[in-house]
């Protein structure tokens, strides 16, 4: 399926067809996540596999506010921390 041809009604079907795709996930806290959408919940709870999380991290010393990245093979991502969610290749 495609996003041009699947009618979306709800939050949950774009899950749907996401399911086993790389999405990119903005949470509270000012950080993204890159990954595979391995499984979801009503809740939007969310299971990511290969993922890369970016986030900012302030330097209290300097003011300094460096870009951090880091990997993990597998991560659960709460529904009350996610700010959006969005396919990583959308093509509407």
């Amino acid at each position: 399926h495609t996003l041009c041809t699947m009618s979306l009604t709800t939050p949950i079907d774009l899950l749907k067809i996401s399911l086993d795709n790389q999405i990119i996930v903005k949470t509270k806290g000012d950080r993204q996540i890159l990954g595979k959408l391995e499984a979801f919940d009503r809740h939007l709870n969310l299971v990511l596999s290969d993922c890369k999380e970016t986030y900012t991290q302030l330097q209290i010393d300097s003011d300094e506010v460096k870009v951090q990245e880091r990997e993990f093979p597998m991560l659960f991502v709460r529904g009350d921390s996610v700010i959006l969610m969005r396919p990583q290749n959308l093509r509407l």
